[in-house]
């Protein structure tokens, strides 16, 4: 029994090893209270209550501070680092789960879109360049290809952490006043800081962690060898968990992590990878954001047909309507991928096809085109885009 628990603790944090005598001692305190318990989550909520009772000798820590540890973070930050880990079978939120729920069960994805379309979007006159107005056009030269009548869509889950911290601190009197007469509160986010100067931030709503040096722009460029090895040590230091994020790629001194869903690549629409961001100067690491909680739901939509799909993809890129130049770029074989895409503050991922765009045989851009029809439907209307 002991070494099943504690195995599955080492599994979510290895660091959790030095402090084996500690749960050892809380795990038989548990057991000789039920001998006969059983490793459920019955169990595991007792031994994470019975944890937080003992917050005035804080000791581990989120993966991503561990060198943090001087500072006097007291009950609240305990308490952040423990229910994540020692929650619902003991998963951790920067690890990807989808809960599936029932068919369309977002709703209609294209009411009160906000998506911010960038590079896939449409243009006016009135925000055209003024001198050579240049458009690119495209045509699709690839094999041929087959969608699904129906896919998966994710839906970003707020981390349950935040509802659980909020209850906690709720118990508690801060500066004189009673929190526990707010209902049903919740943690939004919190904030570090070290004496080297890191700044850490934990948004909650937004399920992402950034990291910050102040101040930020310091230091000077370095090379690309450098800015890796670079990034990487600082990784391995603080034990970022990179179990959902692919080969980096280095953009000038800009390390990024691609984050990888179920094998398949998050865009923006705008055709760029979304994932780890890592800031690198001479004076080191000066910047981390987009960490982010991968706890999602999942519901099945119905997929737009493939001779939408190639048409949409095909448009015109800014739409100009007299434009002075226009580049032409050939459409290669797509592969699947997701895309990031907002509904008010929900946050979906989005199947897609990702289509490499070539001119005279070299690659160009990304043509990102999400496959689900009422996406399609919402980001044609907000563009201004015809359908043919």
């Amino acid at each position: 029994m002991f070494k099943n628990i504690l195995n599955e603790l080492y599994q979510i944090d290895s660091s959790l090893r030095r402090h084996e005598k500690e749960l050892i001692k809380l795990i038989q305190e548990l057991l000789d209270k039920k001998p006969e318990v059983v490793l459920d989550k019955s169990f595991r909520k007792e031994l994470r209550e019975e944890l937080l009772k003992r917050t005035e000798k804080p000791s581990l820590f989120l993966p991503f501070l561990k060198p943090v540890g001087f500072v006097a973070l007291g009950a609240l930050i305990f308490a952040a680092v423990i229910l994540p880990f020692i929650g619902k079978d003991f998963e951790s939120p920067f690890r990807f789960e989808a809960q599936k729920v029932e068919r369309e069960g977002f709703g209609n994805l294209a009411l009160k879109q906000e998506e911010v379309l960038g590079k896939g979007g449409g243009m006016t006159e009135a925000s055209a360049p003024r001198l050579e107005m240049v458009d690119y056009s495209y045509s699709y030269t690839g094999e041929d290809f087959k969608v699904p009548e129906q896919m998966e869509v994710l839906k970003k889950k707020q981390a349950e952490v935040s509802f659980e911290l909020g209850s906690f601190l709720s118990q508690k009197e801060i500066a004189g006043f009673d929190i526990s007469k707010l209902k049903d509160p919740c943690l939004e986010n919190f904030s570090l800081k070290d004496k080297d100067g890191y700044s850490v931030n934990v948004d909650f709503s937004s399920g992402l962690v950034s990291i910050f040096k102040l101040p930020v722009f310091q230091g000077g460029n370095v090379s690309e060898r450098e800015a890796l090895q670079t990034a990487e040590s600082f990784l391995k230091e603080y034990e970022v968990d990179l179990s959902n994020y692919s080969e980096p790629e280095i953009r000038e001194n800009i390390v990024l992590y691609p984050l990888e869903i179920q094998g398949k690549s998050v865009y923006e629409m705008s055709g760029t990878k979304t994932g780890l961001h890592i800031n690198v100067s001479s004076e080191g690491v000066i910047g981390l954001w987009n960490l982010s909680f991968l706890s999602y739901e999942s519901s099945v939509y119905m997929t737009a047909s493939k001779e939408r799909i190639l048409s949409f993809v095909q448009k015109r890129k800014f739409n100009i309507p007299s434009p002075t130049r226009v580049i032409e770029l050939e459409l290669q074989d797509p592969e699947y991928g997701y895309v990031r895409f907002f509904r008010e503050a929900d946050e979906f991922l989005v199947p897609a096809l990702i289509f490499p765009a070539y001119e005279n045989g070299k690659y160009v851009e990304s043509r990102v085109v999400p496959l689900i029809k009422e996406v399609l439907d919402k980001i044609e209307s907000d563009s201004g885009m015809m359908r043919e």
